[in-house]
């Protein structure tokens, strides 16, 4: 209707001709007395159109609409623009009043922009259009009440500038009141670096995306973390995002204190397991040097034990020197057929020793992994290692890989005596093995390699069946992530 308005914003003939074949059309004067009035007036008012000509708008109108229509146009006037759109009460002839939309134009000088006048299009309104405005302001008034109130906060950016922004969002910014947001620039709020991140992936996004994290900062410059979630929308007939941001500062903060917390649980836990295992043959070494300081006849057997117990205390500092040295960071596409052909054959000859076949099914086709070879090649050579040692009387090891979309998964089954499901959660702990002589850092560290190669180990097993350990890994996709350590 503002466009159409445009056309009659001069006066001449020609407008005036268009105008006559709108219904309901006014041209006021600057002090709103009527100057023109369409053929079709008496549809509304039943006067002619004669009858109309200078005589006051104010006579018609219902006398709270009046002030509230002067109201208006004096706010409208003052911030210098040209159009509004309000409901007024309109009396006819007869003195019944009318509900009636009314569009307005305020003509202007085109050199000095003063208030020459008024063009009015007044439009009759159902009982169906006001009950529908009615129920449209509820639901409006329901939206805003409940956006209001939501605890995360809620801002409506359009273009670079914030156009709304709800109760929540003066918290999270430590503002006094949301005008200290609205009006102003996302890059205000946005720390720079999410800022460039905003622009570059997210402006033309027309899916919901998230939740993402930024950091942003408050009105006294201080910032604070937050999960966002972008949902695209219109505002004023223009792309727009709704962001919904939650502030994350201390949730993160009791994050960092959790993980050192179980840090120190770890590191706890490994220190108890060492001063377990290593007290044992300790304890067992100072016996017999306490014997051999008495000066009893030394027996070779007490040779052969201490020697025993010394490389079982070697065994458990090499593993622990394992963990404790450096990751090496050395990553590389892996040929994954390659390498577990290379592990079955560095412990054949031990297989063989102890009467085992290994049987390999493997696809015909290349299956590239993303990581480091040496650390891959440590998993494997426990694995299977392990599958060898609890078989003594011989058997098959199975080693089958299959693609699964974007992953492969590698299971090694041997025919050993199983493991008894209430100790299938405690696999991968430090110190728990089911092996007599093991001390379950093999497979700390194989579960430790796998997860920072992004990828997981299950186990299932059968008492006197055997065990399946399941690996699955992500395939090389020429854009490899990073492992971690």
């Amino acid at each position: 209707m503002q466009d159409r308005l445009t056309m009659f914003a001069h006066n001449d003939r020609k407008s005036f001709r268009l105008a006559a074949n709108l219904p309901y059309l006014l041209r006021l004067t600057d002090n709103f007395y009527i100057t023109y009035a369409s053929i079709h007036i008496h549809e509304l008012l039943g006067y002619c159109q004669n009858e109309v000509m200078n005589t006051r708008f104010k006579d018609y109108c219902y006398f709270r609409d009046y002030n509230h229509f002067i109201h208006k146009l004096e706010k409208v006037i003052a911030a210098n623009e040209d159009y509004f759109e309000l409901e007024l009460r309109i009396r006819n002839k007869i003195g019944v009043f009318q509900d009636v939309q009314v569009a307005v134009a305020v003509l202007r000088n085109s050199f000095h922009r003063k208030t020459e006048g008024l063009l009015l299009i007044m439009r009759k309104t159902t009982v169906e259009e006001r009950e529908l405005e009615m129920l449209y302001k509820e639901k409006l008034a329901q939206y805003d009440g409940l956006v209001n109130h939501l605890l995360e906060a809620v801002v409506i950016v359009c273009g670079e500038k914030i156009v709304f922004a709800n109760q929540s969002s003066t918290r999270l910014f430590k503002a006094v009141d949301v005008k200290e947001i609205v009006g102003k620039s996302i890059s205000d709020f946005l720390h720079s670096a999410h800022y460039e991140t905003w622009k570059r992936e997210y402006m033309k996004s027309v899916q919901t995306v998230g939740p993402i994290e930024f950091l942003w900062k408050t009105i006294g410059g201080n910032t604070f973390q937050s999960e966002v979630i972008i949902i695209p929308t219109n505002f004023k007939g223009k792309q727009a995002f709704q962001l919904l941001i939650r502030d994350v500062t201390e949730r993160k903060k009791t994050e960092r204190t959790l993980i050192e917390a179980e840090k120190l649980s770890m590191a706890g836990q490994l220190a108890a397991g060492i001063a377990h295992e290593i007290r044992n043959p300790l304890t067992a070494l100072k016996g017999f040097l306490q014997l051999m300081k008495l000066d009893v006849k030394t027996k070779s057997d007490y040779w052969d034990i201490m020697e025993s117990e010394l490389e079982r205390i070697e065994t458990i500092a090499n593993e622990l020197l394992f963990l404790a040295k450096p990751r090496s960071t050395e990553l590389k596409p892996i040929s994954l057929k390659k390498l577990i052909q290379e592990v079955s054959l560095l412990l054949g000859t031990q297989a063989i020793m102890h009467n085992i076949i290994i049987h390999k099914h493997f696809p015909d086709e290349e299956i590239v992994i993303y990581g480091n070879e040496v650390q891959i090649k440590q998993v494997f050579v426990n694995l299977i290692k392990n599958a060898i040692e609890v078989m003594p009387n011989g058997g098959n090891i199975s080693i089958n890989m299959k693609k699964s979309g974007c992953f492969v998964n590698i299971s090694i089954v041997d025919e050993g005596c199983g493991i008894p499901e209430e100790h299938l959660e405690k696999i991968g702990q430090p110190f728990f093995s089911t092996k007599k002589e093991g001390t379950g850092l093999g497979l700390m560290i194989t579960y430790n390699i796998i997860q920072n190669h992004h990828g997981t180990i299950s186990v299932s097993s059968q008492i006197n069946a055997g065990t399946t350990f399941t690996i699955t890994l992500p395939l090389f996709d020429e854009a490899p992530y990073t492992a971690k350590g």
